[in-house]
């Protein structure tokens, strides 16, 4: 008697190491062991990958194994789960296999300290101040670039803002018409628009 012995689906044989966990702006790479799946009959294999909890896109390119994806906001953040959907060229019999992924938030610029207070400035008498770009700092090492605005936003024509290598130049010459206090907010704003602040008085 003639028995046929089934076909088995693919299966999962190394499988897969933990991922590298990735942050939310910042491309996320695995590549697939050689050996994650096998076919018991020895069955050529395609990969299928995708998000299915979760909402960013993923690449696979089978030729170097490579899964490739850029988590674009923090409202990506979070565990993710990687879809492989595994079938068999002459069956097309299906595995699926997931497999978690963390996308961390991306975090926003960050203040230690509080940035010196200018002296006493006197009026039509130029003025420069300098706070150190030390203060702050960006979580993910990202550039970061400098603004600032002012309470008196109407009189703070005569103030401004320049980088160094490693101060932020506050200079000016103000007028009688621009007395009082000022209490100036610098902002620093990273690569992907999140911003931090600190604030510092100026006395006319």
């Amino acid at each position: 008697m003639l028995r046929i012995a089934e076909n088995n689906p693919p299966e999962v044989d190394q499988g897969l190491s933990t991922p590298t966990n990735v942050t939310t702006h910042f491309e996320f790479t695995y590549t697939v062991p050689t050996n994650a799946f096998k076919d018991p009959e020895g069955d050529d294999l395609t990969i299928n990958v995708e998000i299915v909890d979760g909402n960013f896109l993923l690449n696979y390119d089978p030729t170097t194994r490579i899964i490739t994806g850029t988590p674009s906001d923090n409202t990506k953040s979070g565990i993710n789960v990687v879809r492989f959907t595994v079938t068999a060229s002459n069956t097309g019999s299906t595995l699926i296999h997931d497999m978690d992924i963390y996308v961390s938030e991306n975090l926003p610029p960050t203040v230690s300290g509080s940035p010196s207070d200018a002296p006493c400035i006197i009026a039509h008498y130029p003025f420069t101040h300098i706070v150190s770009k030390s203060l702050f700092s960006e979580p993910e090492l990202e550039n970061m670039q400098w603004a600032l605005s002012t309470n008196e936003t109407s009189k703070d024509s005569w103030l401004s803002m320049s980088e160094t290598g490693s101060d932020l130049l506050f200079s000016g010459t103000p007028t009688n018409a621009q007395n009082g206090n000022y209490t100036v907010n610098i902002i620093v704003t990273d690569g992907h628009s999140d911003t931090g602040n600190a604030t510092t008085t100026f006395e006319i």
